[in-house]
């Protein structure tokens, strides 16, 4: 099966850069493109990943700090910028 990963928030970086690392260590070819996406600017640093950094009009890139509400807000807010950053990864060959 052909993916597209998107990682949100500081574990779903970190597990979608272990996904695409493990893939691409056994040349499984499934991982068509990842993404993370967090309001934290540091934990989207050290990621081999593309990344998008939502919520900097909200939290200036110092992360919603576990705020759900505050999180979902951001998100909602930036929606069009994370949606542009996967424009041409999802394609006809990604099945999930």
């Amino acid at each position: 099966m052909k993916t597209v990963l998107i990682g949100v928030g500081q574990a779903g970086g970190k597990l979608a850069t272990e996904i695409a690392n493990f893939d691409a260590d056994m040349e499984f070819g499934a991982v068509t493109g990842a993404l993370a996406v967090n309001s934290a600017k540091t934990d989207l640093r050290s990621l081999p990943l593309d990344t998008v950094l939502v919520g900097q009009d909200r939290v200036n890139g110092h992360g919603v700090g576990g705020d759900n509400e505050l999180g979902a807000e951001v998100m909602q807010s930036d929606k069009h910028e994370v949606l542009d950053a996967l424009d041409g990864r999802i394609t006809s060959e990604a099945e999930a």
